[in-house]
């Protein structure tokens, strides 16, 4: 009986050892990463743009704004700087500072030393702590131009260092007196002209990744 008993298990363990692996149901449920994973991969990504080919422009009090492109911003705050006596604080009263990818950690904000002012965004350091090239592809000074008084006012609540995403349409500006001011449509550039004029119509504050 027990030799019987044993040559059964054993075909038993034999069957099972050689069933093949059950394969997943079409009805399986899908695998949901978790928020943090993906504000972190969104943290770390570049800004969507997405080039506008017709588009008509629209007023804004005494200026006409041309779209060019959206563009979708998740980003850490690096910095936030308001102005009010130049001509461009008609429409923008607020620039930001964001960086995202190495830029968005603050590992490596930590030490940099980060300014604004002028319409300028600028950093220094003692030390590198990632390759000069990564920051300055890593990082923008953006001209807030808010769609309207609640835009506004969620950039007044936002503060230095959260993670927020920002939406809107990089525009041109002309007005009849020969004002013109135009947005840069690249990351890669520095200095004049590198900075982005964003027409705001989105913006909120995303979980932090690095926490």
């Amino acid at each position: 009986m027990i030799r019987l008993l044993g040559a059964l298990a054993a075909i038993v363990l034999m069957f099972i050892w050689l069933s093949p692996e059950p394969t997943p149901s079409n009805d399986a449920p899908a695998i949901t990463l978790p928020p943090t994973t993906s504000a972190q991969g969104s943290a770390l990504q570049a800004p969507i743009q997405i080039p506008i080919t017709q588009s008509s422009p629209h007023q804004l009090e005494k200026y006409t704004l041309y779209p060019k492109a959206d563009i979708h911003f998740s980003a850490r705050l690096l910095s936030k700087e308001y102005y009010r006596f130049d001509r461009e604080s008609d429409l923008s009263p607020v620039d930001l500072a964001l960086g995202w990818g190495q830029m968005a950690n603050p590992t490596v904000t930590n030490q940099l030393t980060i300014s604004q002012s002028g319409r300028w965004f600028r950093w220094k350091t003692d030390q590198l702590p990632i390759p000069r090239k990564e920051i300055e592809i890593s990082a923008a000074n953006v001209h807030i131009i808010p769609a309207n008084d609640h835009i506004k006012d969620q950039i007044s609540d936002i503060k230095e260092g959260e993670m927020i995403r920002l939406s809107g349409q990089l525009v041109n500006i002309k007005s009849d007196d020969g004002f013109y001011w135009n947005t840069s449509l690249t990351r890669e550039d520095t200095g004049g002209g590198a900075c982005e004029i964003l027409y705001t119509t989105h913006i909120e504050r995303l979980p932090d990744p690095f926490q």
